[in-house]
């Protein structure tokens, strides 16, 4: 049979549909896509170098991470295929500075697209780290961003103290803090694009956390805090106060995922929610909140979860705190509030939770309480609450 001259079919499917197909494949079976075709070529890179990992958390990690280092600096067409980059500097290398990253000088405007940093050695320096960062295309591409502190910590010998980090692209940062945590660079950092802002603490609210929360930018829509601890926190007063009002200044803000592990109530949410008015979405857990918090609910609300994560917080839940509610659905039908799901995964008296259910059908609000949990969720490993339910 004569030869037409066009490439066989397998060679003429669209780009589109090869990125589709190869980003469900193994890496080696992106290795051996790669060698079909040459069509089949740069969609194959884009399967096997669009997500990078670099560890120095053990030996073998680093030299690995070198050598794919080494590859990047030398393959153009590799190396304009990262958008994600994970990186992981830990605490038994000799060298956490990742000697080998001058590739990212080279990748091209707006490349990079996410950002993850684990920096696993709290007391390490970061300062080569940094600066390679901080001073290539990366820190002006990248539209998604998750650290923990040390980035923001120490002085960086490169630049002026004045000088600004802008983050012009950054759409959503996600930090981790410690209680050593001193964000000694975060007064020179700069996020004008930021929509989506979460931040975790270890041990209670920190003088960290508390910084972030002084500083969140105007263009915030979305905020969660979280800190994790074994056991409830106590809130002192000032540290309360300090809170509420950080809280209070978001008047922006349309969603707030607030999870406290706190020991005893803290009226945190009950002062600040009266000044959110443009929130619509609210997702707290229990001991950050009193009954008190249905009379506070803002105006704009739509949807509201309520749920514990802990068994100290769980022995702060009164099962009829849903008697309370009944006021926040008296406001939904005076149409003073625009509440329209309730999500309430917490343990309560079923006859109360039935009758309150009834009210909510009244006034048009979906109703999830703990009949339609009980039998949905998988407890947590303490083996009260459940951990993984509605996460950040």
């Amino acid at each position: 049979m004569p030869s037409t001259g066009r490439a066989p079919p397998i060679e003429r499917l669209p780009s589109e549909l090869l990125d589709k197909i190869f980003s469900c494949l193994y890496l080696e079976g992106g290795y051996y896509c790669a060698l079909v075709a040459r069509t089949w070529l740069q969609p194959a890179r884009r399967a096997i170098y669009g997500h990078i990992r670099l560890s120095s958390r053990t030996h073998a990690e680093q030299v690995r991470s070198e050598k794919l280092c080494h590859a990047l600096s030398a393959c153009t067409p590799a190396r304009d295929c990262v958008r994600d980059l994970e990186i992981w500097a830990g605490a038994r290398t000799d060298d956490p500075r990742f000697p080998h990253m001058g590739w990212l000088n080279h990748i091209r405007e707006g490349q990079l697209r996410r950002l993850t940093i684990r920096i696993c050695a709290w007391t390490r320096p970061t300062i080569g780290l940094r600066p390679v960062l901080l001073q290539s295309p990366a820190r002006s591409s990248v539209k998604f961003l998750e650290t923990n502190g040390p980035l923001f910590d120490g002085e960086d010998q490169s630049s002026s103290a004045s000088d600004i980090i802008d983050f012009p692209r950054l759409e959503s940062l996600s930090i981790t803090l410690d209680i050593d945590h001193v964000l000694s660079q975060w007064h020179r950092v700069r996020f004008t694009r930021l929509r989506h802002l979460t931040i975790r603490g270890y041990n209670g609210l920190t003088h960290s956390m508390s910084q972030v929360l002084q500083t969140v930018p105007e263009s915030v829509i979305s905020l969660g805090i979280q800190w994790s601890s074994s056991r409830g926190m106590i809130l002192k007063s000032d540290e309360r106060t300090g809170l509420s009002a950080a809280l209070s200044k978001l008047t922006h803000l349309e969603k707030l995922h607030i999870n406290l592990n706190v020991s005893e109530p803290a009226s945190v949410l009950d002062d600040a929610l009266p000044y959110l008015t443009a929130l619509k979405e609210l997702r707290c857990t229990g001991g950050s909140y009193s009954a008190r918090i249905f009379l506070c609910l803002p105006p704009r609300l739509e949807t509201l979860y309520m749920y514990y994560c802990s068994k100290e917080s769980y022995l702060l839940i009164d099962p009829a705190v849903l008697q309370h509610a009944s006021a926040a659905v008296r406001r939904v039908t005076s149409g003073q509030l625009a509440l329209q799901n309730f999500h309430y995964a917490m343990e309560s008296d079923l006859t109360i939770e039935g009758e309150f259910a009834e009210e909510c059908h009244s006034a048009g609000i979906d109703f999830f309480g703990w009949s339609f949990y009980r039998d949905r969720l998988t407890p947590s490993p303490d083996g009260v609450g459940f951990s993984s339910l509605f996460e950040m």
